[in-house]
């Protein structure tokens, strides 16, 4: 699995990509995959707020499968956070997506360091601490990792 709080070699995998990079399945491009992933690290570091796309019961039921157990995200999952179709782009180019990802998980671990006991919204899991969004993103990271054939 994916550590995020490895920051050089998960940008080190990232760097591998090139824009044509086609994905396994999906649609998404290799920038879409990365500002992707910019916005979830953002969302987990109280930048944007999210709100819950599940009842408590279905967080606690979705939380308890997905960040305490060996389950793995599936092919095919929608993100709530995507919508219909691809956004368009947030950067100029994949490198400048990847720089700003990397800026964001620099983020995300100073942030923590200063607010341990912080939470922040899952859309399907529901409030998260800093070890269960550490699984998230490292099964979330994962996924998309695969998709891309970068592991």
């Amino acid at each position: 699995m994916v550590r995020i709080d490895n920051i050089e070699e998960t940008i080190a995998t990232l760097n591998k990509l090139s824009a044509d990079t086609t994905p396994l399945w999906g649609g998404m491009t290799p920038q879409h995959m990365v500002e992707h992933l910019t916005m979830t690290i953002q969302a987990s570091s109280g930048k944007m707020n999210i709100e819950q796309r599940s009842t408590p019961e279905e967080a606690a039921a979705a939380k308890q499968a997905l960040i305490y157990t060996d389950m793995q995200i599936k092919q095919g999952v929608k993100s709530p956070l995507m919508g219909e179709g691809l956004p368009p782009y947030v950067n100029a180019s994949l490198q400048d997506a990847i720089g700003e990802l990397q800026t964001e998980l620099q983020h995300f671990a100073s942030y923590y360091a200063a607010n341990p006991s912080a939470t922040h919204i899952q859309p399907r899991l529901g409030a998260l601490k800093h070890d269960e969004w550490i699984t998230f993103h490292g099964k979330h990271f994962t996924h998309h990792f695969k998709q891309f054939g970068l592991i």
